[in-house]
């Protein structure tokens, strides 16, 4: 719902590089007033530098271009980027396979064939509304660049503390958005810029730093895929505020969401088995 007032006066970089910043000032007050020193070696800075890029800058201004899009075609551009999360413990699944020698067992593949199927129908109703194809071929790399965060943190930064880990990558967040956004994203004069000012400052302080304070805490103490179980909770919460806020919601969203919800119930209630990888 924030990105959804804030997106039409900062656009889509805009409002990803919006909540980076402050979520690096939060960061960085409560690192600085605790006097913490920096537990990061040299040997990781170019993974968390990747961690910061490949798994937080680019879903960022993804999932706000991608409502947009489906916004201006389907109106429900909210409900539909939240049902896209409710996909991250499927594809939790995948990567674990390589970053975890994690392999699935047959109930959590059934669950990864089913997910994988009612996303085809998500994204088959929002063909029918004419969104391009390769938008949709976008947000469904948002999910998996989720999935893919999530589970190198349990692999590469599982002794790293939340608050470090958080400071780091929103802060290479930061100095790398900045500049582009500064270069490519005018500021739109258009409806409620205060209010869009306000959305961004919630964003970035609450949903941002806050959320991702608790959410590396339980990535590094229960793994991905239990943190990925927040996924039954946002694409709900997004459609009742989509709904609310006057978007469609449409019979294909509902089924594809039923689904979704049984194959993650599904792939959390069976137990995986480990491989050795190098």
């Amino acid at each position: 719902m924030l990105i959804a007032v804030a997106l039409p006066v900062f656009g889509a970089v805009g409002v990803a590089t919006g909540r980076v910043l402050f979520g690096a000032m939060v960061f960085g007050a409560i690192w600085w007033m605790r006097g913490r020193s920096c537990p990061f070696e040299r040997k990781d800075i170019v993974p968390a530098i990747g961690l910061a890029v490949i798994g937080y800058a680019l879903p960022f201004v993804i999932m706000p271009h991608v409502m947009g899009v489906v916004d201006e075609h389907s109106r429900h551009g909210s409900s539909f980027a939240g049902m896209m999360i409710s996909l991250v413990p499927i594809m939790t699944i995948v990567v674990s396979i390589p970053l975890l020698g994690v392999l699935p067992s047959f109930q959590q593949l059934i669950g990864v064939i089913g997910g994988l199927g009612a996303m085809c129908l998500l994204f088959y109703g929002e063909i029918q509304h004419e969104v391009p194809v390769r938008d949709l071929l976008l947000a469904s790399a948002v999910p998996f660049l989720y999935a893919l965060s999530n589970t190198y943190i349990k692999r590469r930064f599982e002794r790293t503390p939340p608050l470090a880990l958080g400071t780091v990558v929103m802060s290479v967040c930061t100095v790398v958005m900045v500049p582009i956004a500064i270069a490519v994203q005018p500021i739109r004069l258009e409806g409620s810029v205060w209010m869009a000012i306000i959305c961004v400052v919630v964003l970035g302080v609450v949903n941002t730093a806050g959320g991702m304070y608790v959410f590396f805490g339980l990535v590094r103490n229960h793994g991905p895929l239990h943190a990925g179980m927040v996924s039954y909770i946002i694409p709900t919460v997004a459609m009742l505020m989509g709904w609310f806020r006057g978007e469609t919601i449409t019979r294909k969203q509902l089924i594809a969401l039923g689904i979704i919800f049984v194959m993650v119930a599904i792939t959390q209630r069976s137990k995986s088995r480990r491989i050795k990888i190098k």
